[in-house]
């Protein structure tokens, strides 16, 4: 019921700079559901207890690494090492169908106070024997994989996304459907903060393999905080 609501909401979005959108609140449960579908408009109106659930909206996050580069493995360690949870995707077990997108979005629910690391980034053996079932086929699963969570979690109200990996951020973009930013600070040379002009209320970090410091997936959620 709440994807097709949620459809209908980006239709009207598209298509009107005005409308109006009357829900019905007779439980805390409804009011819970109503903020997260529509807490992203820019105005609200009715009965005062939706402002309880307005105030208490979380502004969740996720980071995705595809990057194999030798900064971002180190970005990774750091970050684990920093004790945050963090999901390994195994591109073989991707492959077989015995990993799917489904389990790996619950797991990443299973931190709804934390902002967990999915990567597909390893050592250069490892992705040689993965590249083995094909070297296209195994990168384009991948991106396609990273593309889908992002696109789950901002449906279901994350709204920070950190993106480590060139064709990864491309894939993650093109599959939420942004192709024009407003420019936020700098998060590291040449990597800054980006607010979509076709949803404002997203903060997306975006960088290539090489870039960033050590500490850059703190670094990055601080900014898309606003910290």
């Amino acid at each position: 019921m709440q994807d097709s609501i949620r459809e209908k909401l980006n239709d009207l979005e598209k298509e009107n700079t005005h409308f109006y959108i009357v829900p019905d609140y007779q439980t805390d449960e409804d009011g819970k559901n109503i903020v997260r579908l529509f807490g992203h408009c820019k105005v609200l109106s009715g009965g005062s207890g939706i402002l309880e659930h307005l105030t208490l909206q979380p502004r969740k996050g996720v980071l995705l690494a595809g990057s194999c580069s030798a900064a971002t493995l180190k970005q990774i360690a750091a970050y684990q090492q920093a004790g945050h949870p963090s999901y390994k995707i195994d591109p073989q077990k991707l492959w077989e169908g015995s990993v799917t997108v489904a389990q790996i979005v619950d797991k990443i629910k299973q931190y709804p106070e934390e902002y967990v690391l999915v990567y597909s980034s390893d050592e250069p053996e490892h992705v040689r024997q993965y590249q083995k079932i094909g070297k296209e086929k195994i990168a384009g699963l991948l991106e396609d994989t990273m593309s889908e969570i992002a696109k789950q979690l901002v449906s279901d109200g994350y709204r920070h996304v950190i993106v480590a990996g060139g064709e990864t951020s491309g894939a993650v973009t093109k599959k939420l459907g942004y192709y024009a930013f407003q420019v936020g600070k700098s998060v590291a040379p040449g990597v800054p903060l980006m607010i979509p002009v076709e949803n404002k209320e997203i903060r997306l970090v975006l960088k290539s393999g090489n870039f960033g410091q050590v500490d850059f997936f703190e670094r990055a959620i601080a900014a898309a905080k606003g910290e």
